[in-house]
This record gives C-alpha cells, structure tokens and sequence, in this order.
C-alpha cells in the first residue's frame, strides 16, 4: 500500500509532537527537582502523596496539642514546686514553734510570717499556665479558681480536666486536680498560725507538724503525676516526630525527582527529539520545519 506525501507528513508531526512533550516533561523534572508536576505525571502517586500530607497535616496538629500540654503541665510543676517551698518553710516554723525554748514573741513572729506563706499559696493556687488560663481550675479556667472566705480557701473551679488529643486513638489530661491539695494546706496552715498566735505550744508540735507532713507528701504525690504526664508528653512527641519524618520521606519518594537520573532522561529525550527533526528535515527538506515555524 502506498503511503502518501501527507500521511508522511502527519506521522512525522505526530513523532515530533511526542519527542517535544516527553522532552518537556523531562526538562520541567530537571528544572523543579520534583518528579510529579501535574496530577497526570502519575496519579497513583499523586494520591499517595496527598494521603500522607494528609496524615502528616494530623501529626501537626497532634504536635501542637502537644506542646500545649507540656507548657500547661511545666508550670504547674512550676507552681507545685514553689508550694513545696512553701510548705517547707512553714514545716521548718512549726518544728521551731514546738521548741520549748522559743518565746512567745518569736512564735507571734512566725504565725505572722504564716499568714504571708498564706496569701503566697493562694496566688500559686490561682497560677496561670502560658495561654492566661489558669492552671488548677479544671475546665472552669478563665477566673481564679480560688479565693479566701471567712480564714478558708475555697475551690469554685469543676473537676473536670482539660483533655487534648495526641494521636489518631490517645488523648491526655493537660491539667492536674489539686483543689483538695490547697484547700486543705491553707486549712492546715490556718490551724498552725492560731496554734502559734495563742501559743498552743503541744498542738504545733503534735497536729501542725503531722498536717505539714501531709501536705508535703500530697503536694509530691501531684508531682509525681505530673512527672509522668510529661515524660508521656516526651514519647508522644518522639513518636509523632518519626512518623511525620517518616511521612516527609515518602512524599519526597513519590513526588521528587532523582536529578542525575532526570538529567540522564532529559539528554536522551532531547537527542530524540532532535532525531525526529533531522528525519523530517530529511524527508521534507525545510517545507516541515517551516510548518513547525
């Protein structure tokens, strides 16, 4: 069968026209290093690269629910911490207020220097974390959860804990209930101040010094789980870090190009694109390329 000078023609247009795309996809690979310009260069990868931005955009999030907690959970260890000092002192005041050799006036002394530990434990009691909502309130955090009434502290916050996600199925509470843990220290440090104001000398070393004990030890116990709310914050991020490097990896394995091997294509499509030219030119003299002009 005879072929025609025009069907000649549209084959070797057809030819050029394919070498011209395969070398411009070859030479746009080259120029933006990413292998997946447009949903067409492959849209099996295109999709797995769009799922896992998708769940790399979660682990985001994940992170930053993260970070809130630890900033809520360091300063109310924070506060904690100062509390302990408090607490501290004063049990160093009742053991000296128990002394047979301690006067009256140095026991007035020290009930006045409690009454100073008290309103310092209230301002800890009312600490706010890093957003201004304050720590020890539970989900009722946007007034101070604590005030003084009649020589007692009272608690109007709830006992519900701020919860924050941190993975696909975890969650974790982000604040600590402590209301019994002030209520009863300022209750405790109350009793110790009038024991040391009337001189009670056998209840300061009896009760007062027993209550500051539990104090202390109920203080350190909240601690204690704050300790592990933090180290479970540390794992949590260590984990979500992976995974989202692990993430960023493969979008780069399906949407990046190898540049040695994309230079590599793009010399060999081009070489075949100047063939195709040359074997037009050749059969059609310049009448082609002028066309293509």
């Amino acid at each position: 069968m005879r072929i025609s000078t025009s069907q000649q023609f549209d084959t070797f247009s057809a030819n050029i026209a394919v070498a011209a795309q395969q070398m411009f996809e070859a030479q746009q690979r080259v120029s933006t290093g990413r292998r997946l310009n447009q949903l067409s260069d492959d849209p099996v990868g295109a999709s797995s690269a769009l799922t896992m931005r998708s769940l790399r955009t979660g682990l985001s999030q994940y992170s930053s629910n993260l970070h809130a907690a630890k900033g809520m959970l360091g300063y109310s260890d924070t506060a904690m911490g100062e509390t302990t000092n408090l607490l501290n002192r004063a049990y160093q005041l009742a053991l000296a207020g128990a002394n047979s050799a301690t006067d009256q006036a140095g026991r007035a002394g020290m009930a006045s220097e409690i009454a100073g530990i008290q309103s310092r434990l209230v301002d800890l009691a009312n600490s706010k974390g890093p957003n201004g909502q304050y720590l020890f309130g539970g989900q009722k955090n946007a007034a101070p959860p604590y005030a003084v009434n009649a020589g007692a502290l009272t608690y109007s916050g709830d006992t519900n804990d701020v919860v924050v996600e941190v993975g696909p199925l975890d969650t974790m509470a982000a604040t600590t209930q402590a209301s019994t843990i002030f209520t009863d220290a300022y209750a405790q440090l109350e009793n110790l101040k009038n024991n040391l104001a009337s001189g009670n000398v056998g209840a300061i070393g009896g009760l007062s010094v027993a209550d500051m004990q539990s104090s202390l030890q109920a203080v350190s116990l909240a601690r204690g789980t704050i300790g592990g709310k933090l180290r479970t914050v540390d794992e949590f991020t260590s984990q979500n870090d992976r995974r989202s490097n692990d993430l960023t990896v493969g979008i780069s394995d399906v949407e990046d190009a190898d540049i040695a091997e994309s230079v590599v294509k793009y010399q060999a499509a081009k070489t075949a694109y100047d063939a195709a030219l040359n074997v037009a030119s050749q059969g059609f003299g310049l009448s082609l390329l002028n066309f293509m002009k």
